[in-house]
């Protein structure tokens, strides 16, 4: 039987020769790289411009008129941008020229540094709309997201870093389109957790926050199952954490421990390269 494989955000091209070659198989790659060699490679452009408007009426219950049609083309009809501008207008029972205006007052302080490119720089509009509005209304959930940025981008399990009982944070983030929340796994947008990092900008708190997170959740190796279970979830995040915190020059003594756990759970799965 034909089967297919799905690999999500690959950071790295080169990791595409990882993949097994086998004549029953189909294999799709996302990614925001550019250059595949001898494979074929789609590029995915944005909405056309009847799609995203349509997408905004559906997501803000608002009747397509010439206000919407602006405020999708000032998002470039990104989808992203697309989701994260509807969410907020639903949230604060506002409208797309509300929006638009928001937008012309951070257009100036966003782009006057020339850095971003035009995609990042539309994405980058969105976020500082809505992190302001979290900023004021739940600024634990801006916390979180500030953490979530130096984990991977998928599939993460929320109840292994839950520190207390309260989920608002991780709804409220949700409810804004800054993350993905299903199942009690959250999902981050590559582009939203690039942009939060440049944010932060040097200060290491949050990335010093997510290794202790990490390590506190990622348990002690063992030959329980369920310490199995949850390592194995785990393990992609300590691996993304652990190039954050390297990147930023940051060394605690969560990290060595975690990176000895992980590499002890590595090493029993067979992965020995990745354990060392």
């Amino acid at each position: 039987d034909l089967w297919l494989l799905i690999v999500d955000g690959l950071a790295n091209a080169a990791d595409v020769e990882l993949l097994p070659r086998v004549s029953a198989a189909c294999v799709l790659v996302t990614s925001r790289v550019d250059e595949w060699g001898e494979h074929t490679a789609v590029r995915l452009g944005v909405l056309p411009p009847a799609d995203a408007v349509d997408f905004l009426c559906r997501r803000t219950l608002a009747t397509a008129d010439d206000t919407l049609n602006r405020l999708s083309e000032r998002l470039g009809h990104l989808p992203l941008a697309l989701a994260q501008a509807a969410a907020y207008i639903k949230q604060e029972g506002s409208s797309a020229k509300d929006y638009l205006d928001l937008m012309q007052q951070d257009s100036e302080s966003l782009l006057s540094g020339g850095t971003l490119v035009e995609t990042e720089a539309r994405v980058s509009s969105t976020w500082s709309i809505t992190h302001s509005k979290i900023a004021q209304i739940a600024p634990d959930a801006n916390e979180l997201l500030r953490m979530l940025a130096f984990f991977a981008s998928h599939d993460l399990d929320v109840s292994l870093l839950r520190s207390d009982s309260s989920d608002e944070p991780w709804r409220v983030l949700a409810r804004y389109s800054m993350v993905g929340l299903q199942d009690g796994r959250v999902s981050v947008h590559p582009l939203v957790q690039e942009i939060t990092r440049e944010s932060v900008g040097t200060d290491d708190v949050h990335v010093e926050r997510a290794i202790r997170s990490i390590n506190s959740a990622l348990p002690q190796y063992t030959n329980q199952t369920s310490a199995w279970t949850s390592a194995a979830d785990l393990l992609p995040h300590v691996t993304v954490v652990a190039s954050h915190a390297r990147e930023r020059f940051v060394q605690t003594t969560d990290l060595i421990d975690a990176l000895s756990k992980s590499g002890l759970f590595q090493y029993s799965l067979g992965a020995y390269a990745e354990a060392l």
